[in-house]
């Protein structure tokens, strides 16, 4: 009795499409979220305070960082992070005006640097009081969490 042998069992082929198409779509994945996911952030020394106390987290908040380079302005909700290197009266109107228009009534929470001119600070507060701004709020730590100062 002649048995026939069979050549395709003993090679196996592995169709690799299909894991091709995941990886792709992986990568396409982290590519995406990748993007989303970057923020810009300034390092800001804030002062202490003993009474300072928590923010609601129901409330529309644009939070302005002020620091001795620059002021970076984060929006609430779809509002872009925006950083002004060289801020002055008219760029922050322009920067205010856009935020009041994209939220009603938010809170202006102002974290300003320890080592920040205090003329920057006084003139974010002023130009988001012309644009109707008037919920302002100073970031500060606790007493008990607060930086050592240094002394410049």
């Amino acid at each position: 009795m002649r048995f026939r042998e069979d050549f395709r069992s003993s090679e196996q082929d592995i169709n690799l499409t299909p894991l091709v198409d995941i990886i792709f779509l992986l990568l396409i994945f982290f590519m995406v979220t990748a993007t989303f996911s970057n923020q810009e952030q300034i390092e800001v020394q804030l002062p202490s305070a003993g009474t300072a106390s928590a923010l609601d987290e129901n409330q529309d908040v644009l939070i302005v960082e002020i620091t001795p380079q620059a002021v970076l302005l984060k929006g609430p909700g779809e509002l872009p992070t925006r950083t002004l290197t060289e801020p002055n009266r008219e760029t922050l109107t322009r920067a205010f005006a856009e935020a009041a228009r994209q939220t009603e009534e938010p809170l202006l929470l102002i974290r300003a640097d320890r080592r920040a001119a205090y003329e920057r600070v006084v003139l974010v507060m002023d130009v988001a009081r012309q644009q109707g701004m008037n919920r302002l709020g100073l970031a500060t730590l606790t007493g008990s969490t607060a930086a050592p100062s240094n002394s410049e």
